[in-house]
């Protein structure tokens, strides 16, 4: 028999074997998490009636579900290509559910999956969650490594490879090639809903003879049943005509050579659909713009006819949007109240382009929660009642809640006034085009944006640890790199200006291997090598010696990863062999180990210009730290906890706010500033109320910029900011309590 020929035979009795129980689920339809462009990478729910799929998990996963209040238990993960763009953010959402008390997270997808979820439990910890896939000892006994299959739906991997590596022959999946494959890395993904079981009609089964009651219950859901004379009587004989489930696939292709795999596999053409009466309802393409355009994608795009629509996710189609958007109650108020320091996100204008070769009525472009219905029948369609509004109109509408209280605007210029400010900010109608954190222009006045300012879990009011610091050489330095940091950036500076700072990291500090410090580095790494300039070498990565053996794990096993690298240990001061490396920053750091979890470190930031930054990381109040930093001109200390839970602190190695008070006392620093609060203070630490915040003494807001010579300006007039959050408070709003609790070290992978 010719291969093509059995090819489709294989495919249709592939199709035809798939049995799905009749269900009674009612209603299902996905709904757009990210689009690539709104701070999140493409990735969606699948909701039905009773469980949740999530497809693709990136950077901001945890900040997306904070934010829009979505659904944490009852989910399974799909994952199209094994990379940091499409699973950054599954280490967070793994911690969470293990908070939530998920015992186990379910993954599907490539093969490849299986050492990424090993490298993860590097973070996690085997004993703390479990995570499920095909190929794990625990999954093995209870997984398919193809099909996962429940009341709801039936989802079958289908494996992807590059042609570089495979030739036609080896895309067909037949036995003489599966010695030949290597381990795939990418997977697309077939989605059949259950079948619609048919109407119950009352008369027949009355006919029959079967009273009203439980046995009504038994034949829906399928069963044979006995008659009041005796008479076995089957479901068939009292159900209408079931409703075959809709399907729906979703497909990743990562570059040119993958497209082979999609357009010549027998199980994802349209004959093979057709052969078995099934109807392709939606396909999701997360695949990039040229990927869409290439004229064999595009011919197996047309060949599923106009009943089936195409949904785009990618970063070059979709409207650009920001969609973390309740911090806007933070920073506008803030920004009114000083805006050199607290700037409000920068609005990038749209670069959606459309693909107007193809008929305008088959493509929906991805939009932030926007919804695509697969069930009922009579609702199958995109609806956009949930998707967001403008930007500008959300930032006008906080502009006149604030405008409205007289008594929060007076006390607002009265602040302004007070500092000796020149003016309060311009009220206007949308949010700046342009960013506003300034440059720095003076070798000894850098300015400091923080990213992150809360500790263990992202809350909508703040990300997880980063901070940037830019020099007037463009040589930019991150202290620790939480997940989301490289969103961060692009939020406070636009599309342009981002790409500069990145392109512009020159060294980046990790403190310690804690996910809410380091969980955002991978993305700013592959992206600063997107960026890189042929005449600027990679930048320097200084870290403990755990992180940077995990991190050369990732980049032999899944994607390579360009850095160079020290270990915090040769940095110390007491070290005899301190390595020599080049940052065009005319920068010294020296390292300092600190009372928080193995191989924690603080550092001191030294310039040739003679200042200083001390940067605690996570740390009990550390004598070895105010001696090395001391006379600092600025202190970073972490004040996690308010005083009254100094034994929260104590267990968990952390400072209070005192705590932090007293080091700074010690290191005579000329200025501090306190940040990495508790998760359980989601909007503002109460810390910040406290009468010990005086004219040396500051409190972080994330994507708050200041410049070294400025920090002054950080003394507000606290009843003004007594006032901003009791306005931004919003009445029911529930309190994140549950946060990532620190781990140690002890189970992960050496």
């Amino acid at each position: 028999m010719l291969l093509s020929a059995w090819l489709a035979s294989s495919a249709l009795k592939a199709v035809q074997r798939q049995h799905l129980k009749m269900s009674s689920i009612v209603n299902a339809h996905i709904q757009v998490l990210g689009t690539g462009v709104n701070e999140l990478a493409p990735s969606f729910y699948l909701f039905t009636d009773s469980k949740r799929y999530v497809f693709n998990c990136g950077e901001n996963f945890q900040r997306f579900r904070s934010e829009f209040r979505l659904p944490l238990t009852k989910l399974s993960f799909f994952i199209t290509h094994v990379s940091w763009r499409n699973l950054g953010g599954f280490a967070g959402a793994a911690m969470s559910s293990r908070d939530h008390g998920v015992p186990s997270l379910p993954l599907y997808g490539p093969e490849k999956l299986e050492d990424f979820v090993e490298l993860t439990r590097y973070f996690t910890g085997s004993k703390k969650i479990k995570l499920l896939t095909p190929w794990s000892a625990e999954g093995s006994k209870t997984m398919s490594p193809d099909v996962y299959e429940d009341e709801n739906v039936n989802i079958r991997t289908v494996s992807l490879y590059s042609s570089d590596s495979h030739s036609d022959s080896d895309l067909s999946g037949s036995p003489q090639s599966k010695r030949l494959k290597v381990s795939s890395n990418t997977a697309a993904f077939v989605c059949k809903l259950s079948d619609v079981r048919g109407k119950f009609d009352v008369a027949k089964a009355k006919a029959l003879g079967i009273p009203p009651g439980p046995i009504y219950k038994q034949l829906t859901a399928g069963k044979s049943v006995t008659s009041t004379d005796g008479r076995v009587v089957q479901p068939h004989e009292v159900l209408g005509s079931s409703r075959i489930g809709p399907v729906m696939i979703v497909v990743e292709c990562p570059d040119e050579s993958y497209i082979p795999s999609v357009v010549c596999n027998p199980l994802l053409s349209i004959e093979g659909f057709s052969a078995s009466n099934q109807i392709v309802a939606l396909i999701v393409h997360m695949s990039p713009a040229h990927i869409l355009k290439d004229q064999q994608y595009r011919k197996w795009i047309e060949s599923f006819g106009s009943t089936t629509k195409h949904l785009i996710l990618n970063e070059s189609m979709c409207p650009t949007e920001l969609a973390l958007r309740r911090y806007l109650k933070v920073q506008v108020p803030l920004h009114l109240m000083n805006p050199s320091v607290y700037h409000p996100p920068a609005n990038t204008p749209s670069m959606a382009t459309a693909l107007e070769y193809l008929p305008r009525e088959s493509i929906v472009y991805g939009q932030t929660l926007l919804k695509y219905h697969l069930k009922p029948a009579t609702r199958i369609g995109e609806d956009g009642s949930a998707t967001l509004g403008s930007l500008s109109d959300e930032y006008h509408k906080h502009l006149q809640e604030i405008e409205a209280d007289k008594l929060l605007m007076n006390s607002i210029k009265s602040s302004v006034s007070n500092a000796g400010n020149k003016k309060t900010a311009e009220s206007k109608k949308s949010v700046p085009s342009k960013p506003l954190v300034p440059k720095p222009t003076e070798t000894d006045n850098p300015i400091l944006t923080f990213l992150g300012t809360g500790s263990s879990a992202p809350t909508c009011y703040r990300n997880v640890t980063g901070i940037l610091v830019q020099t007037a050489s463009n040589g930019n330095v991150l202290f620790d790199c939480g997940e989301g940091s490289l969103s961060q950036i692009y939020r406070c500076f636009g599309t342009e200006r981002g790409n500069e700072i990145v392109r512009n990291i020159d060294g980046i500090f990790i403190s310690h291997i804690h996910g809410d410090h380091h969980l955002g580095l991978l993305s700013v790494l592959l992206r600063r090598e997107q960026l890189q300039q042929s005449n600027r070498d990679p930048p320097l990565l200084i870290a403990p010696d755990l992180l940077l053996t995990w991190l050369r794990r990732y980049s032999h096993t899944i994607q390579k990863v360009s850095y160079r690298s020290v270990d915090c240990k040769a940095l110390e001061k007491s070290s005899t062999t301190k390595p020599v490396f080049s940052i065009p920053t005319e920068l010294d750091f020296e390292t300092v180990p600190v009372l928080h979890c193995k191989s924690a470190y603080g550092v001191i930031m030294r310039h040739a210009s003679d200042w200083s930054i001390v940067y605690s990381g996570d740390t009990r109040p550390c004598q070895a730290l105010v001696e090395a930093g001391r006379g600092t001109n600025l202190l970073i200390h972490e004040a996690t906890f308010e005083d009254n839970l100094v034994e929260d602190a104590k267990t968990k190695m952390h400072c209070t706010f005192g705590e932090a008070l007293e080091v700074s006392s010690k290191m005579c620093s000329k200025f501090t500033v306190m940040t990495h609060f508790s998760s359980r203070y989601p909007r503002i630490p109460t810390v910040l109320m406290d009468a010990r915040v005086g004219s040396k003494v500051g409190v972080a807001f994330d994507c708050m910029s200041i410049g070294l010579k400025d920090l002054e300006s950080l003394c507000v007039d606290l009843p003004v900011l007594k006032k901003i959050f009791s306005h931004v408070t919003e009445e029911g709003e529930e309190e994140q309590s549950v946060s990532y609790q620190d781990w140690e070290h002890e189970d992960a992978a050496a």
